[in-house]
């Protein structure tokens, strides 16, 4: 069948208006998930599954006269249920990535994935003509590129006609099977209007056919029922706890045995539970942090008497909102569908009553319905609410667009307000009433804690020879998110990795895929593309950023740098954003920047962004600033001191503190490693203050790698080969120096100090520099510092040559 919908994109091309084109191209997405989702409700049905792999039952009886959404929200379904039934990463074909085509921008709000952008789709038909709309808003190429990213995307789940035209088949090699309801007419496929049942076993379906040029043919057929094996999963239920006050519980299990750390956060939900008066608790921080995994902690710690509270729910029922998670095997579906707090509500129905709510429940708002559970609970249960916890996992995804944050704060506060007291985890800090407990990444400590106790329950022997310093090193590659740190154990269970740093390139590599987007897609969405834009252009310029670098960035990108500030503000885990002293410092994440590699987005125009000359433009705008940049703190190099830890380590040095000077270099190294200034200064510092000349010499070669054609670069390591006796290398390095600007004088004085450091001394050679030096002093006599250092060249001289005398 691709083959007959890859002509029907070619017909589709040569449309002459706007208005057909759009028809067509929705008329056939519909065609193309219809013959999907049946060939795939079939396959499944041959399986016949256990219960817990089926679809939802709502998912069943929408296939029966299936419109655009519901054909969407069966396929994820669909793909889901195949996936458990052994077709190994079906379900990742949802998450096919459309960032940096044309198609992306129907996505909307949605993620940039195959998943997004059908949604995006159904969206465009309901606001437009074709559905409940108006005439109008028409992107023909972009919705063309939709149109063949579909079937593409789709290819390998699209059912394959026999020779005949007619017998169909669908799945893997290995798991292909024919199908019967689904075939193909003269080697076309039908659209499907309605489905009737005529029995267990026989149903007929009503369907359309096109015909040559615009006209159609309907026609019946009959067939093997495809619902035969599937009647929908089973509802959940909760359970009796077994402890000494036995609340009905709804609960996952605990997500790792290897919880580590999070002490003040676990005081503080300790706090929130036992503040009885307080109806909302907001677990928040950026993906892969551990919200989830430390909800679920404490919740077991507290069922398991564990931890010591005053208030004893009599029902802990858990709601997740999330759709995909990461697991053993990479991106994983969890559920189909989106999230909505009326499904949080129908959902809580269920494990209350033990039955689906009437169908007058679904025409409620949500007020309305939290207002209708709230009665029954109290007639039928005679419970209230303070006896009552929900958890509400991943409740970022409950919003679709900026303008419905508002409307989720009411609509919480009314369910905890009426139903229960709700225990919220989100990757934003959601604008509610509610008691916030903030959650970071893991301290170094933990971290190291964390990994040692994989080490130890998967047997990793290259983690428990490893020293703590050497787990340390790679785990700073890679941040210390524990969603990354279990990726990281789980990489290191390989038995032929023979080094620990093989592992973190493989996570480095996972985080510019999957994981990347699972850590990052929900954010992304939220970023308009000229935001997207920037951001991207910011992380090719540097891993570090300050106010003018910013300003330099967007001015290219064309793009507000305060609607920028507020983006980054609210999605921490892409960025650190710090003040000092006025100015703002941007640090982004190394998670992030291995997201972002390599990633581009379309701008209005159809080009890709960032590209070279965007690139190259903010490189020089910038190095034309840091070169009229006024000094600060007495500093010659003020861009080398761009992020607080680098400032800090100036002002230690001022005071006299080398100690902390040399330690928060290292961190500032660390935090801004591409800023090959601060690598200058460093290797300066090392030499003249800390007089570890071996040290300094290794900062210094790192320096000239990042700034090949910077003068003063050049002249610091030559210096430092000079302090170190390296003749030759100490000619080299000035010569590239004077090539680059710096003084003939300045240079002439580093090699006759290289000449008298050498081994052997080098003292007629070191003579002649010194007498170069008095030269150019008898027309510059003012120069003080010159004075002084020929007065030091000569005394050294003296010294040495009275030496070798004796």
């Amino acid at each position: 069948m691709k083959n007959h919908f890859d002509s029907m994109f070619l017909e589709i091309e040569q449309c002459k208006s706007d208005v057909e084109c759009r028809v067509r191209i929705i008329s056939c997405i519909r065609l193309l998930l219809q013959q999907i989702d049946y060939g795939l409700l079939e396959w499944i049905s041959q399986q016949q599954p256990a219960i817990e792999f089926q679809p939802d039952q709502v998912i069943l009886d929408a296939l029966r006269a299936p419109a655009d959404g519901s054909l969407v929200d069966a396929l994820e379904a669909l793909l889901i249920s195949a996936e458990q039934l052994g077709w190994v990463g079906v379900a990742r074909i949802l998450a096919t990535s459309a960032h940096g085509r044309p198609a992306e921008q129907i996505c909307g709000d949605q993620p940039r994935t195959l998943l997004g952008l059908m949604r995006g789709i159904v969206s465009i038909r309901n606001n437009g003509a074709e559905g409940h709309g108006l005439v109008g808003g028409y992107a023909r190429d972009v919705e063309l590129d939709a149109l063949r990213f579909v079937i593409d995307g789709l290819a390998d789940v699209t059912p394959i006609l026999a020779d005949d035209g007619v017998q169909a088949a669908i799945g893997p090699d290995r798991l292909r099977l024919r199908l019967d309801f689904i075939r193909g007419w003269a080697g076309q496929p039908a659209l499907i209007r309605r489905i009737k049942l005529l029995g267990t076993e026989r149903v007929r379906a009503f369907c359309q056919i096109a015909k040559d040029g615009d006209s159609r043919a309907e026609f019946n057929y009959e067939a093997a029922n495809p619902f035969s094996n599937v009647t929908g999963r089973s509802l959940p239920a909760p359970i009796i706890w077994n402890n000494s006050w036995e609340p009905f519980v709804y609960l996952p299990d605990r997500t790792t045995d290897s919880f580590t750390g999070r002490d003040p956060q676990l005081i503080e939900l300790k706090d929130w539970i036992n503040d009885i008066d307080s109806r909302a608790c907001l677990i928040h921080g950026d993906g892969g942090y551990g919200k989830t995994t430390l909800a679920l902690e404490f919740l077991h710690r507290v069922l398991d008497e564990e931890v010591d509270v005053d208030w004893r729910p009599q029902m802990i029922l858990f709601y997740t909102a999330k759709r995909w998670q990461w697991g053993l095997n990479g991106l994983e579906p969890i559920a189909a569908g989106q999230p909505h707090l009326l499904e949080l509500l129908a959902h809580l129905h269920i494990l209350f009553f033990g039955k689906y709510p009437s169908t007058d429940f679904y025409r409620f708002n949500v007020p309305q319905a939290a207002i209708n559970l709230q009665s029954k609970i109290k007639s039928e249960l005679k419970l209230e609410r303070k006896e009552i916890l929900i958890v509400i996992d991943n409740a970022e995804t409950l919003i679709e667009s900026e303008e419905e944050r508002a409307v989720l704060r009411k609509e919480l506060q009314e369910i905890s307000r009426r139903v229960g007291r709700v225990m919220l985890t989100s990757r934003r800090w959601e604008q509610i009433e509610a008691y916030p407990v903030a959650v970071d990444i893991l301290t170094e400590r933990e971290a190291l804690a964390f990994l040692r106790d994989r080490a130890e329950k998967l047997n990793i022997k290259i983690v428990k020879k490893a020293s703590d310093t050497d787990i340390l090193e790679s785990v700073k590659k890679l941040e210390r998110r524990p969603i990354v740190l279990a990726a990281f154990a789980n990489a290191l269970v390989d038995p032929a990795l023979k080094k620990i740093d093989q592992a973190a390139s493989q996570v480095a590599t996972m985080l510019r895929k999957d994981l990347g987007e699972f850590l990052f897609s929900d954010a992304w969405a939220r970023l308009s593309q000229d935001v997207r834009r920037l951001l991207l252009l910011m992380t090719r310029v540097g891993d570090v950023h300050d106010d003018q670098s910013l300003k330099i960035c967007a001015d290219v990108a064309g793009v507000s740098a305060q609607i920028a500030e507020a983006a980054l503000q609210e999605s921490g885990g892409i960025a650190s954003m710090i003040n000092v002293q006025g100015s703002l410092q941007i640090a982004f994440s190394k998670n992030f920047l291995e997201y972002a590699r390599d990633k581009q987005v379309m701008t209005s125009a159809g080009a890709k962004s960032p590209n070279t000359e965007e690139i190259a433009k903010a490189r020089a705008d910038y190095s034309a600033f840091v070169q009229k940049a006024q000094r600060f703190s007495g500093d010659r190099f003020p861009q080398a001191f761009r992020t607080p830890q680098a400032k800090a380590a100036h002002r230690a040095r001022q005071e006299g503190d080398l100690v902390e000077a040399r330690r928060l270099y290292d961190a500032a190294v660390m935090t801004d490693s591409t800023n090959g200034w601060l690598l200058n200064r460093f290797a300066f510092f090392l030499s003249h203050d800390a007089r570890d000349n071996e040290a300094a010499l290794h900062q210094a070669q790192k320096a000239v790698e990042l700034l090949p054609s910077e003068g003063e670069v050049w002249y610091t390591r030559g210096l430092i080969e000079a302090r170190l006796g390296l003749v030759r290398e100490c000619e080299t390095s000035l010569a590239k120096a004077q090539q680059f600007g710096i003084a003939s004088v300045r240079c002439s004085m580093q090699r006759a100090w290289a000449y008298l450091k050498a081994r052997p001394r080098q003292l007629g050679l070191a003579e002649k520099e010194i007498n170069t030096l008095k030269n150019y002093l008898q027309s510059n006599v003012k120069d003080v510092r010159l004075q002084e250092e020929i007065r030091l060249l000569e005394g050294r001289l003296r010294y040495l040559r009275d030496r070798f005398k004796e």
